[in-house]
């Protein structure tokens, strides 16, 4: 009899869980996470329209925590004259910039530990003159670069 007992007590236990995880209830978190969200990307709207108005800003923007995005859109107009507007998928002309991008990487990685300006190109890219009397540095290559962005 005891044994009838215990199977009755888990299948009403199982079915009490269910009903609380399929109930409207359950969803309680998953709706304040997404309020969280949309209350953040409205404030980064708000933020984001103080330049837009400005004129001094026009672009997408990415935020992600913890390998989840949080906002992806687009802001302002990609071309104005044929009235496009700016969207994720949007693609910028770069130019000079990317070896500003390069140098903050590479520093970045310094800090880390995982390499050092000081190490020679060598170390990284095995068919990087090899014969060369003066090997270069990754900290000479960022001069040259520096160097020919301010000529």
């Amino acid at each position: 009899m005891d044994v009838l007992i215990m199977k009755f007590r888990r299948f009403v236990l199982f079915f009490i869980a269910l009903f609380f995880l399929v109930s409207p209830g359950s969803n309680v978190y998953l709706q304040t996470h997404q309020n969280k969200v949309k209350s953040f990307e409205a404030k980064v709207d708000e933020y984001i329209k103080a330049y837009l108005d400005g004129g001094n800003f026009s672009g997408s923007i990415l935020i992600a925590r913890e390998g989840k995005i949080l906002i992806c859109k687009g802001y302002g107009m990609a071309n104005y004259e044929l009235n496009v507007p700016n969207t994720p998928e949007t693609r910028f002309h770069l130019a000079s910039i990317s070896k500003s991008f390069t140098a903050t990487a590479i520093m970045i990685l310094q800090e880390r530990g995982l390499l050092n300006v000081n190490d020679k190109l060598i170390k990284f890219i095995s068919d990087y003159d090899r014969d060369s009397k003066f090997p270069h540095s990754i900290e000479e290559i960022i001069d040259m670069y520096r160097e020919s962005t301010l000529s």
